[in-house]
């Protein structure tokens, strides 16, 4: 009798000896683990539309576009300045040996009246120039606010990743705990006790690099909001299926044909060669130059002093038109802006037709994911936990349950996230922007 006492007594001070380590060894993880996530950085949660009104405000590349506007706008506005007048004197002095023909002085005074309309032309396509710095700057900014829509898509994703991988590491953690007791009480061998130990060590790993990853998410995010990447910007959302809308391909491109930005600079393009057309053409016409001369001589015992008043007329003989190859090629760039224009509709119609289908397609399989894919893959890991603790299944098909649903879990985040993209795709191709996260 009193050996069965002291057996039991044994039985139990080894249970709580092993549970006082197994313990320690777990705090001893989590604090490394806590280590790891608690660090100098300072997290900023915001949300969607503040964070692209932020992209919008203070994008450092974005503000230096803006430049290129008032660049056009100061080279338009020196374009109005008409032609500087031409002053041109001469002093002379006439001398034959000892006899003196007089000292005189010459002022000529010109002027190019440009009758052909060479200022006017000059003024539309400066005009034309501003106004397509204009169509680029809004061109930018739609890529940049569909850029940024996509990057703070991608941070939700790593956080979510994030998420998945301390769900993992935490199951793995309890079957080890188990396992830690299981073993001090000889119900298994060691070999499957270090297994699960090397298991969780592994999965943890897998934490770190998945934080390192959303950090990196988040440094991007600062970069295109032209912050200190010292300060973090943290989505306050999770990522997640967006609001659902009932897009239609044919409404999408007759919007398209009417506010894309792409076509948008390319009609910019068209009225550019145009301009310049007319310019070639107003340099090749006729030009007239307007002179006022004015002389005064000194005279001399054998000449006699004078003043002289002239006015005259240059006409340039442009025996140089004759070659009309700049006028060829202007014409010839007219025509080419007329071709690139329609293959530029061709192209916003293919890139409309393929992200819509990829978005169709991306809908239907995450709309799949969400019938129960998720939830069987997460009962079937939970269900072989169970069987593994009450010794009915081996840890081998504890750890294949295990990856399958990492494995399902990872593909529905990452088509989440795709389906997520091809809707600001979407926005950015046909033009419109209603993205909502």
């Amino acid at each position: 009798m009193k050996k069965i006492i002291s057996f039991i007594y044994l039985c139990v001070a080894t249970f709580f000896v092993a549970q006082t380590i197994n313990s320690q060894d777990i705090r001893r993880d989590e604090a490394r683990l806590v280590s790891t996530t608690t660090t100098t950085d300072i997290y900023e949660t915001i949300d969607f539309a503040r964070y692209i009104n932020l992209v919008g405000q203070n994008n450092l590349g974005f503000i230096a576009e803006k430049f290129n506007v008032d660049i056009a706008d100061a080279l338009a506005r020196a374009e109005r300045v008409f032609p500087d007048p031409e002053l041109t004197a001469t002093f002379y002095d006439n001398d034959a040996g000892s006899v003196l023909f007089g000292r005189g002085l010459e002022l000529e005074l010109g002027y190019d009246l440009e009758i052909s309309g060479q200022r006017r032309s000059r003024i539309r396509l400066a005009k034309s120039e501003a106004e397509m710095a204009r169509i680029l700057l809004d061109a930018a900014l739609a890529d940049l606010r569909a850029d940024a829509a996509i990057a703070f898509l991608e941070s939700q994703k790593q956080m979510r990743m994030l998420n998945l991988m301390q769900e993992s590491y935490d199951a793995m953690q309890q079957i080890h705990k188990f396992d830690s007791l299981r073993f001090v009480l000889g119900e298994i061998p060691e070999i499957e006790f270090l297994q699960t130990r090397l298991e969780t060590a592994m999965i943890r790993n897998q934490v770190f690099e998945q934080e390192a990853e959303v950090k990196s998410a988040m440094a991007a995010l600062n970069e295109m909001a032209g912050r200190d990447p010292l300060s973090l910007l943290m989505p306050a959302t999770p990522l997640s299926k967006p609001v659902p809308r009932d897009y239609i391909l044919g409404d999408l491109l007759i919007y398209a044909l009417d506010d894309h930005v792409d076509l948008a600079v390319v009609m910019q393009e068209k009225q550019i060669t145009r301009d310049e057309l007319r310019l070639v053409r107003a340099e090749r016409g006729m030009e007239l130059g307007l002179n006022l001369a004015y002389e005064l001589r000194e005279g001399n015992g054998d000449w006699m002093g004078f003043n002289s008043v002239a006015v005259g007329v240059t006409i340039p003989l442009r025996f140089s038109n004759l070659n009309k190859g700049n006028l060829r090629a202007a014409q010839f760039a007219v025509e080419q802006a007329e071709t690139g224009y329609r293959a530029m509709e061709l192209e916003v119609k293919r890139d409309i037709s393929q992200v819509f289908f990829m978005y169709e397609g991306l809908q239907r399989q995450v709309a799949q994911f969400e019938t129960g894919m998720l939830d069987d893959a997460r009962r079937i890991f939970e269900g072989e936990v169970f069987s593994y603790n009450n010794g009915e299944t081996s840890l081998l098909e504890v750890l294949i349950a295990r990856r399958t649903y990492n494995e399902v879990s990872e593909e529905y985040i990452t088509a989440l996230f795709e389906y997520a993209s091809s809707v600001v795709e979407l926005n950015r191709t046909s033009g419109m922007w209603e993205v909502e996260f």
